[in-house]
């Protein structure tokens, strides 16, 4: 069960930032992952999750 929840939560903030990608008209590039609350910007997707958990959980 966690595991699923682990991955519908992984889709989710997936969908929400190429969903802000688009309505900004921003162009990042593929394996770049940029914090649309603040300048943060992580070069791996575990590393912008865990940013994303502990400063604006």
């Amino acid at each position: 069960m966690r595991h699923l929840l682990h991955r519908v939560r992984r889709a989710y903030h997936l969908l929400c930032a190429r969903e802000d990608v688009r309505v900004r008209d921003i162009v990042v590039p593929l394996g770049v992952w940029t914090c649309h609350h603040c300048p943060h910007v992580s070069l791996d997707q575990l590393t912008f999750i865990n940013h994303i958990g502990e400063v604006h959980a």
